[in-house]
């Protein structure tokens, strides 16, 4: 059943947009609350890179949204306008202190941060636009 579908311009103010919607749709799935904050952190990060890597700061650009859930999971996908051809590079996990170090770009927490927060991430592009899923089971009913 899809719970949201809608599309927002690629201005960094719309993250905080993005983030409300998606957890007001979700609200009636009984996800307990830090597994909805979770989600909600993963659906931020998510259109964050939308909107700086694929669509590259570009506002005029669009990023969408479409939340569905069956009895079991809850899927939210973000896919962007960007150049596509290629699903982003998966890079090095993340170490704090070589970054401290300046070893490693203080960037680069984007998908270990979103793998780390739902169940389930898939990357991708389809029809030359960067889709991300963010895939949370959800608890069976009783």
């Amino acid at each position: 059943m899809e719970l949201a579908g809608f599309h927002v311009t690629g201005a960094p103010s719309n993250v905080r947009f993005v983030r409300a919607r998606v957890r007001e749709a979700c609200a009636g799935l009984g996800l307990a609350p830090g597994r909805l904050d979770a989600l909600e952190a993963a659906v931020a990060e998510a259109t964050t890179n939308a909107i700086e890597h694929g669509n590259a700061g570009d506002a005029s650009r669009f990023v969408g949204i479409r939340v569905w859930a069956t009895e079991e999971t809850l899927v939210v996908r973000v896919t962007d306008e960007g150049r596509g051809g290629r699903p982003p590079v998966d890079p090095e996990p993340p170490d704090l202190d070589a970054k401290l170090r300046g070893e490693q770009s203080p960037r680069g927490w984007g998908l270990f941060l979103m793998r780390n927060l739902v169940d389930a991430l898939h990357v991708s592009t389809r029809d030359q636009h960067n889709v991300v899923e963010l895939v949370v089971q959800l608890q069976p009913r009783r």
